[in-house]
């Protein structure tokens, strides 16, 4: 299993691959050309090859057919989980990182242990803020700064309420890449400065 997007070239048992996105090959010119390269090559070589892929989104197993026409039973939508997400952020901190970015957790529970834990001690997940807190809570209960990339195109009102989401639940900050430069630059800039307002209080 590769918890990212490369495998080996032969394996004599099967193999699974994950795709977080296909950001590299769905908007040209936002990455090196190296890193754009190694997704038209080596990530498209492992996507086909593989026995199932991982995809954390709609849209990015949209985009694994699209650009390598892997789809149907050969590719598999599993959400970026809590505990995943949380886990993930608390071994960065451990690691010494004082900035951490992760991408907002979905209402998935990856590893059934853990949604054991999460219900024995009544540990909320259901709503987007109680998630973001989760994750804060990991990094030494809010002695890190806690960032949440943007994650697939939304329109306007989506992005704003999954702000609002993270606001409430105490991140830090929220990264906007696509969901800003997809946009005209009035747009963008207009939306910009609204994730501001939000984080600000206003």
């Amino acid at each position: 299993w590769a918890p990212e997007s490369v495998l080996p070239r032969r394996s004599p048992v099967p193999t699974v691959v994950t795709i977080h996105d296909l950001a590299s090959l769905r908007f040209p010119g936002i990455k090196p050309e190296a890193h754009v390269r190694l997704f038209e090559t080596t990530v498209a070589r492992s996507v086909r090859d593989a026995t199932r892929t991982i995809a954390v989104s709609a849209a990015t197993a949209a985009d694994i057919e699209s650009f390598y026409g892997v789809g149907g039973s050969k590719v598999r939508i599993v959400p970026n989980g809590v505990d995943v997400a949380a886990y993930a952020a608390q071994i960065a901190c451990q690691l010494g990182s004082h900035i951490v970015k992760v991408k907002p957790p979905g209402e998935f529970i990856y590893q059934p242990e853990a949604q054991k834990v999460f219900e024995k001690y009544n540990i909320p997940w259901k709503t987007l803020p109680d998630r973001t807190r989760h994750v804060v809570q990991s990094c030494f209960n809010g002695k890190r700064i806690v960032i949440f990339s943007g994650g697939e195109a939304k329109s306007n009102e989506e992005i704003l309420n999954e702000v609002r989401g993270l606001r409430d639940g105490g991140a830090f900050g929220s990264i906007m890449g696509r969901n800003a430069f997809q946009r005209p630059r009035e747009e963008a800039i207009q939306l910009l400065r609204q994730v501001i307002d939000i984080f600000q209080g206003k």
